[in-house]
């Protein structure tokens, strides 16, 4: 099997090749809608995949697309390890185990090649915890939000790069990163908007997934992304930082050089707090899996540039959505070959890992 033919080039493809591919498993599959309509006309549904016994003691989650258009590297990872399945004839599962691939929790964003849903929120930034509120944006964003959220359409040539680096100058990298990418709850026209209230993808996610998993007592969770960290590699982010002696052997057969012991930034609304925090029957052991690709800055030139033509523009002239695939989803056959490898070898070492 060639590795990069599992790419797909819009949400409507890879949906269906999921689907069908998990129908070859004969998976038990159900799908949600979103109550919104991609770019002709089609359904946008977020999709379970649900492979094993049916009262499992451990189980795999395997997701894609929470930042929409992250989802088609996510989204080639499933449909690889599915392949690969019936093509060995063989699930790796064994008699008390079971995976469940969820596929685009964001089809929105995947449909549209948008990072962010249908209302400009950020997913990952949307599952608060109950005792906090969808409020506030760091001072330090306000100040910022004019260089973030032109409210023009964008410009033939656009001097980007010298604004932010004139920004990082006056305000130091490390507060320029955390103000942005940290999250906000007042800007929804702005990058990294958490929302007012749970979106439906956030209400369909903590409805279903705990029904998914009731059974297990072990899980283990890989949410695949893209767009952080050096080309081609990857380095796993928990939930939370949990305590070691509890996860040891979890964490050095995945590879301690893998696991990240510092978060690079501090968030509000991440899925994976949200799980760890309500899953607390299991032992649920969540890993946000960030595959490099480009640098930081031309990731949020992409994002800001996208997001000023998503609310102001009229003509993609520079072909806009065509950089945030690229930036998200590189094409280089190398970086596909490389990044999708590694993503097949982490389902299978969570399934090696889980019992």
């Amino acid at each position: 099997m060639l590795l990069s033919n599992v790419f797909s080039a819009s949400y409507t493809i890879a949906r269906n090749r999921f689907r069908e591919a998990a129908l070859n498993l004969k998976a038990n599959l159900e799908s949600f809608a979103i109550d919104e309509k991609g770019s002709n006309h089609e359904e946008l549904t977020i999709d379970f995949a649900f492979i094993g016994v049916k009262q499992p003691k451990w189980m795999v989650v395997v997701s894609s697309g929470l930042h929409g258009i992250e989802g088609f590297f996510g989204s080639a990872v499933q449909l690889a390890w599915m392949q690969e399945a019936v093509g060995r004839n063989e699930l790796q599962i064994g008699t008390d185990g079971a995976i469940l691939l969820i596929h685009a929790i964001n089809p929105y964003g995947m449909a549209w090649l948008r990072r962010t849903n249908e209302d400009n929120i950020d997913l990952n930034r949307n599952f608060l915890l109950s005792n906090k509120t969808y409020k506030d944006a760091p001072f330090e964003y306000s100040l910022l939000n004019d260089f973030l959220n032109p409210k023009s359409p964008p410009p033939l040539i656009d001097p980007f790069v010298l604004i932010a680096i004139r920004t990082i100058w006056r305000y130091g990298y490390p507060v320029v990163k955390q103000a942005i990418a940290g999250g906000q709850y007042e800007f929804s026209e702005g990058l990294f908007f958490g929302g007012s209230s749970p979106a439906k993808s956030t209400q369909i996610i903590q409805a279903a997934l705990p029904q998914w998993v009731s059974s297990a007592q072990q899980i283990i969770h890989l949410d695949f992304h893209t767009g952080l960290g050096k080309w081609a590699n990857y380095e796993l982010f928990p939930s939370v930082l949990p305590d070691p002696s509890r996860y040891t052997r979890v964490f050095r057969q995945f590879g301690l050089d893998k696991i990240a012991d510092r978060v690079p930034y501090k968030c509000r609304g991440l899925m994976g707090n949200w799980l760890a925090n309500n899953l607390i029957h299991t032992n649920y052991i969540y890993f946000n899996a960030e595959f490099g690709t480009y640098s930081g800055l031309k990731v949020l030139a992409s994002l800001r540039a996208e997001n000023r033509f998503h609310f102001y523009g009229k003509e993609d002239h520079k072909g806009i959505k065509a950089q945030l695939y690229e930036v998200f989803c590189p094409k280089a056959s190398a970086w596909r070959h490389s990044a999708l490898t590694q993503g097949l070898a982490l389902v299978n070492k969570a399934l090696e890992v889980s019992p």
